[in-house]
């Protein structure tokens, strides 16, 4: 799941470094453009807060509450099953 990754949402601030280092890895680093509402000093935007609720899903699993895995198959395997018990739960 991981080694296929294409493209990242990244907020404003991550530096031109970062981007780089994405993209010798064959990853782009989009800055999402389209708001869509703002609050003042705070803008949503659609993309973001797709990948805040699919973090915060993630988090929700004691297992992936903090970095533990040092392979990324083993990370994939936990993403998925955190995903099934997320969907199992809404039935």
């Amino acid at each position: 799941m991981l080694d296929r990754l294409q493209t990242v949402f990244v907020d404003g601030g991550f530096g031109r470094r970062f981007r780089e280092y994405l993209a010798r890895r064959g990853v782009q680093a989009q800055v999402p453009r389209g708001v869509v509402a703002d609050k003042g000093r705070f803008f949503i935007h659609a993309k973001r807060w797709v990948v805040e609720r699919s973090i915060a899903w993630a988090g929700a699993n004691r297992r992936l509450a903090k970095d533990y895995e040092r392979k990324t198959t083993h990370a994939n395997a936990w993403l998925y099953l955190a995903n099934i018990r997320r969907l199992a739960r809404l039935t």
